[in-house]
């Protein structure tokens, strides 16, 4: 058995009555091996079975051994390995160093929401929060970058959302949770050079036949007659007359002033 010390290397530790194990690896064997045992004391460590074992069986339970040495740049590697070879059951991440792969209760993750929620109360976070991100977005690379990511996931599952419905107590709190903010970009009208390319892109848009369902077509005479019998009446409706009386406050074109003859 190799004594332990302050040294780099793989060890495991062992609940001696199911022999069920945990991996893990460290720079310093010795420190690890009391920082396991003090989170164990002061029940506070990451690790719930480990926790379970020591508060029920205590300290003698368990077992702390050293497989192997190593260098400080070889520990995650060879721990990776005997993760891989000897599947513990004690790991909740089966990849060293890292997360992934652990689930978690559904009463942390009650508890974490309700931190976070907490968390996100205040109001010098948030507005921390806020100028980073808008700070962030300023980089045109990374803007490029947030473009392509999301272009990226569209054409890997372009039918993700479809059939997809909110049920009505979630359209209910999207309700409620929008009352009272204005729009993002109420008040902000267009730039002219903003405008022109909106413009620009919209008529390339519907060169290309594929975006343009009438492409190449024309409405019949009969159609079009059609289509001005049904916005006349339209305009004879509640609503129609609401959003004439709109346009002729708020559009300064002269055919939207004109009075009814």
């Amino acid at each position: 058995m190799i004594k332990i010390g302050k040294y780099p290397g793989i060890y495991k530790i062992v609940i001696k009555s199911s022999g069920y194990i945990y991996i893990g690896s460290s720079v310093n064997l010795q420190r690890r091996r009391s920082e396991h045992f003090s989170d164990l004391r002061l029940k506070k460590h990451p690790n719930r079975f480990l926790q379970r074992c020591f508060n029920k069986y205590g300290k003698d339970a368990l077992t702390f051994t050293i497989i192997e040495l190593c260098t400080s740049s070889e520990t995650i590697q060879r721990e990776q390995y005997y993760i891989d070879t000897l599947n513990p059951k004690l790991n909740m991440c089966k990849i060293a160093h890292s997360c992934l792969g652990m689930k978690m209760s559904e009463e942390n993750k009650r508890k974490a929401s309700i931190r976070m929620k907490n968390k996100m109360k205040n109001p010098k976070l948030r507005e921390h929060l806020r100028k980073a991100t808008k700070k962030q977005f300023e980089d045109p690379k990374m803007r490029e970058r947030h473009r392509e990511a999301v272009v990226a996931s569209f054409l890997e599952n372009p039918e993700r959302n479809k059939g997809f419905k909110h049920t009505a107590e979630t359209k209910k709190k999207i309700s409620e949770s929008k009352k009272g903010s204005p729009a993002p970009n109420k008040g902000a009208p267009h730039s002219a050079s903003t405008k022109e390319k909106m413009s620009k892109k919209a008529k390339e848009r519907l060169q290309i036949k594929e975006n343009n369902s009438m492409y190449g077509k024309h409405h019949s005479e009969e159609a079009k007659e059609k289509i001005r019998q049904k916005h006349k009446t339209w305009r004879e409706t509640e609503a129609g007359q609401i959003h004439t009386k709109r346009m002729k406050e708020n559009n300064p074109n002269p055919y939207c002033q004109k009075s009814k003859k």
